[in-house]
């Protein structure tokens, strides 16, 4: 057995349950959670049997070699993942852009509130010291 065959699986399991605690407090989604459980069970089970799976893999796929077919599933899964984490960004900065607006509205409308509360009030003090002239001069 190889050195990477004990350390991989080692690592998988050390960052599986990392993600599973992230996941019960809160700060990591179902959807990603087994997504990389997945990724993590994935390259375990390729560690332990690297040769044959990789060479099923090419005869599957129709490589010729089995270097060949790892090269090319490792590329698809990078370009999956990108992605994935480009789709999510892209929906954060929607969300986050949705909701800039919404604050701006509100702060717009409590301004135009508060300046029409102020002419208000500026109303009825000039009224009062009005009203506090015309009984000082009778």
């Amino acid at each position: 057995m190889e050195f990477y065959q004990w350390l991989v699986p080692l690592l998988a399991i050390y960052y599986s349950v990392k993600i599973v605690r992230q996941y019960f407090n809160k700060r990591r989604l179902f959807r990603s959670t087994l997504i990389w459980l997945a990724f993590w069970v994935m390259i375990s089970i390729f560690s332990l049997t690297p040769h044959e799976l990789s060479t099923e893999l090419a005869n599957l796929l129709g490589f010729k070699n089995n270097i060949h077919a790892v090269i090319f599933i490792g590329l698809g899964l990078l370009f999956i993942f990108n992605m994935f984490f480009t789709s999510s960004i892209e929906r954060l900065e929607k969300q986050m852009t949705e909701i800039i607006r919404k604050l701006a509205i509100e702060n717009q409308e409590l301004r135009h509130k508060l300046s029409d509360h102020e002419m208000k009030m500026i109303d009825e003090h000039l009224k009062a010291g009005n009203s506090d002239k015309s009984i000082s001069n009778e």
